[in-house]
Parts: structure tokens; sequence; C-alpha cells
């Protein structure tokens, strides 16, 4: 096979299956089990999550290894190896039809110069992306991929492409968690290990598509929606870290400011922070705009936020959108620069963060209708900014049996102002990957540039 302009060289591709058959849930095990997907699955459908995991040079590292653990692990999380059915896209056919699983070396490359480049598209080269997406022949694409890079220096890259139809980011470490754990514990039953037992029903029975039909009816808006991602300038994408020291000042700093606020938490004083930079350069870039106010959309994991027992066990989608409105106070705008203050900002994204009504979502369908409107209609007065934290999964703690991950990047995502939010590998700071047009990336402060930082090592 030649090898192509990225260097990256697929030796094999292979399809692992689970190591034990997924039962058929009919008396006579004739037909194959289905999942049904929930609102949130159906509207995460056109999605996919794609992250690298960079690891050192060690002596034990097989792909035999991680092929065998894939094929256990999927016992357990059997949806991951089924199909979106051809006739009817709400359900998950689990037939075991497989995970693609693809062993690369990467030639005239190290680990420390991919890490340095992994903020460009570059590391797309990582990830089995156009494995996930299409398929080379008309059958129905596998919901995972994961691609296996070997580095002439020993180190490994471990890139995996999830479709979001069947996981979220909770969903998607849970997982990768169990994968390792299995992994690691060689010789070791599966029924033995101590690991997470998921449940995929939750999501259907909290949360049914009461208007998929409706939602079909309107996939013109949705597609049009996704397309814009896709149509925006120049992007480039920047690691910031916002570490304890600076973590510390800045609590500091916002608690002097608001007695309601004197323990604010670090995604809500990140979160403000970048969110300042972005209505700053909007304003800058367009003195005479007529957009009358700044959003900020936060992901918010409905797991922690529902009055219910623990769902932590709780498979599928339950991430959903909700927003920071700036606009009312105009003294703000009017304020030079360096006036604006984003202490200012941490309320209303606190507010929005821990609004009450989320158990209304609960099999509701006015509320569906609300948040499909939401999810598809933008407002041409107001900018908007996007938030997703995956603070608090351990992503880090993803051992193989070889160490932790060196590094964790994702590609340059696909829309400008999107902030992806994550613990540091010591787990006291956070890293924030910022993808913005080029010029206005550019436009940044110097107080904001000098947190770039693309130093994996602590």
């Amino acid at each position: 096979m030649a090898m192509s302009e990225s260097e990256v060289e697929i030796m094999s591709k292979e399809m692992i299956k689970p190591s034990f058959p997924t039962l058929a849930a009919a008396a006579d095990h004739s037909l194959k089990k289905t999942l049904k997907l929930s609102f949130f699955d159906k509207l995460n459908s056109s999605f996919s999550i794609h992250l690298v995991f960079f690891y050192k040079n060690h002596p034990n590292i097989t792909s035999q290894q991680l092929k065998q653990s894939l094929s256990e692990t999927l016992t357990i999380f059997y949806p991951f190896a089924g199909r979106i059915n051809e006739e009817n896209d709400s359900i998950i056919d689990c037939n075991d039809s497989g995970v693609l699983f693809l062993e690369a070396q990467v030639h005239n490359s190290n680990l420390s110069d991919a890490i340095q480049s992994s903020k460009t598209d570059d590391i797309h080269k990582y990830l089995p992306i156009n494995y996930i997406e299409t398929t080379d022949d008309d059958d129905v694409p596998p919901l995972m991929a994961v691609q296996m890079s070997f580095f002439q220096c020993g180190g490994i890259a471990i890139g995996v492409c999830l479709s979001h139809t069947v996981a979220d980011m909770h969903t998607f470490s849970t997982f990768m968690n169990s994968w390792a754990s299995i992994c690691s514990s060689r010789g070791i039953k599966t029924s033995e290990i101590t690991i997470v037992q998921p449940n995929f029903e939750v999501g259907y029975n909290l949360f049914p598509p009461l208007i998929d039909d409706y939602i079909r009816k309107q996939q013109v808006a949705k597609d049009e929606y996704d397309q814009s991602f896709a149509e925006e300038k120049i992007r480039v994408m920047k690691r910031f870290v916002f570490d304890k020291e600076t973590l510390e000042e800045m609590k500091q700093i916002v608690s002097s400011k608001s007695s309601s606020l004197n323990d604010p938490t670090k995604v809500e004083m990140v979160s403000a922070f970048i969110w300042k930079h972005i209505i700053d350069i909007t304003i800058a870039k367009n003195p005479s705009t007529k957009i009358r106010s700044f959003g900020a959309f936060h992901v918010v994991d409905l797991r922690r936020r529902l009055s219910l027992p623990s769902l932590s066990n709780a498979m599928g989608n339950f991430g959903i959108l909700t927003l920071a409105k700036w606009g009312e106070e105009l003294e703000y705008f009017l304020a030079d620069q360096k006036d604006r203050d984003y202490c200012n900002l941490v309320t209303p994204l606190r507010t929005a963060i821990r609004r009450k009504d989320y158990n209304d979502y609960i099999e509701n369908e006015e509320k569906q209708m609300e948040f499909f409107h939401f999810r598809t209609q933008s407002d041409p007065e107001m900018e908007s900014c996007f938030f997703t934290s995956w603070c608090k999964l351990p992503f880090y703690q993803v051992d193989y049996g070889w160490g932790k991950p060196f590094a964790i990047c994702h590609p340059v995502l696909p829309v400008k102002n999107i902030v992806t939010l994550m613990d540091t590998k010591s787990g006291d700071g956070i890293e924030a990957t910022i993808t913005m047009a080029e010029d206005e990336m550019a436009m940044l402060p110097t107080q904001f540039l000098d947190l770039e930082n693309n130093d994996f090592s602590k």
C-alpha cells in the first residue's frame, strides 16, 4: 500500500467483534437485539467524537493486547459493535458487526513532533475519521473505529472515532477506561474486573423522541444548521493552560468583587474569562455592529442535574445546551475594553448552568419542541460562543498497562468560537482548546496569549 502524503501508512484493517455474541431479545433467539434511540441521541446523530491518546514508548505495547481487550469490552458495550438500522434510523441493530481497527506506521516523525503539531489539521492523520463517516462499499458504516499508530521512537497514538448517536463524552470516557482496565488486567476474567456496568436503556426511557416525526419533517433546517459548521472561514485551534496558581488568583479576584460568588468553580471562571475576550474581539472588529447581545452556550450533563437516583452508569447522550446571555447591561459594552470585567460574566453563566427546569424535559413533548428550535435556529442579533466541559472525566487515567497518556488531543473543530475544557494531567488546572477564526485569534491580548502552552508533560 502506498504511503500517503501525511506520512502515516495504514498497514492493516480488521473488524473487531464482541468476544461473546450479543444475545437476542426474542425468546427463540432468532432476532438480534435492538436499541431504541432517545431524543438527545437523535439530535446528535450527525456528529462524531474524535480523540487521540498519545503514549510514550513501553516494551510491552502490542496491538494484539488492544484488539483482544477491545473484543472483551464490546461484550459489555455491545451497541458500539452494532449498526444503525437502514430502514429505521431511530434504532441500533446490536448485530455484532464489529468495530473497525486499523494499524498504522508513522514515518519521519516521532511522538514529540506529533504533539507539537496536534493543534492543526494534522491530528486527523491519527484518526480513522473517513472510515466511520463513509465506507468502501454500500454497507452501513461502523459506529466506532480505532487507529493504532506506531512512531519510530516507540511511542504510539490511539485514535478513536465514535458516533455521537450512541455516546456523549461521559459514555466515551466510561468506555475508554473500561477498555483500558480490561487490557491492563491481562489474565484476569472480565467478570472479575471492577468496571461500570453500562445501562443503555435509560436514555430512551427518560427522553423518548416524542417529536420524532416533527424532527424528520424539519431535517432540512437541521441540515442547514450542520452545514453552516463547514462554511466558516479559516480556523485555528490553540491550547491554553490555566494552572493551579492562575486559577487561585482568578478565584480571589472574582470573590473580592462579589459576595455571592465567594466559591466560583474553575469551569465558571475560565468560561467567563474566555467569553469576555470573545466579546471584546467582536466589538473591536465590528464597532458598528447590530449585535445586541452575546451568548455563551454550555453543554450540561443531565446525569448530574436530574432529581433522580444516580445515573452514573447511564450510557448514551445526556448533554443539553443551556444559554447564558449578556446584553441588557449596555454600560458593559460601552465601556473601554480594559474596563470590561470577566467577573461580571460569572453570574449569568452560573445561573444558566444551574437552572431549575431540567426535570421538565422528561417525557415532555413541549420541552423537546422548544429545545429542537433552540438547537436549529440562530439569533442574527446575538454573537455566541460554545463551551463543552470534560472536566472530572478521567481521560488521563486511561492506562492500558503502559502508563497514563502523555497527551490527549482532538482535531480542529468545524466552527469558530468553540471551547473545550479539560482537567490538566496533574488534575489541579484546566486546559482549554479554543477554535477561532485566524484573524480573531491574533487579536487576543498578550495576557491571554501568554497562557498558550503545548507542554503536555505537566
